[in-house]
């Protein structure tokens, strides 16, 4: 009894859980002055961010490059840190014609091995956390 009861309370709280919405992205205008561009967003590594720059008259992106045309960085490098984030700086500055957009693009490889019949108390919580995320 006290099994089916705990159960139902599982059941019960999960069906009632809140659901959060999380910003992945960060969006600002070119003025020909500003290099410097936040996102609020965290991420694991730079090459996880996609930054483009949107011609606002065709509206066609243009993807930048890394080390070529921005610089990114990311103290916070973290999904889970009170305030993840950093900072893309551009080589030259954006124009006014031009949209600046930043984006996470996370790989989509599971790195962690999880054997088949393996014991879950030989699993670290935190690095199966860092996989579902």
């Amino acid at each position: 009894m006290k099994q089916k009861l705990l159960i139902s309370l599982l059941l019960c709280t999960t069906a009632f859980a809140t659901v959060t919405t999380e910003v992945t992205d960060a969006r600002y205008d070119g003025d020909g002055a500003d290099t410097t561009f936040d996102f609020a967003f965290g991420i694991y590594n730079t090459s996880d961010l996609i930054v483009q720059l949107i011609n606002e008259t065709t509206g066609v992106p243009t993807t930048q490059t890394e080390t070529t045309h921005y610089t990114v960085s990311a103290v916070n490098n973290n999904y889970w840190k009170t305030a993840p984030g950093g900072t893309v700086t551009f080589v030259t500055a954006p124009t006014t014609s031009q949209e600046v957009y930043i984006f996470r693009n996370p790989e989509t490889i599971q790195s962690l091995n999880l054997k088949k019949y393996s014991q879950m108390n030989q699993v670290n919580p935190k690095s199966l956390e860092d996989q579902l995320n």
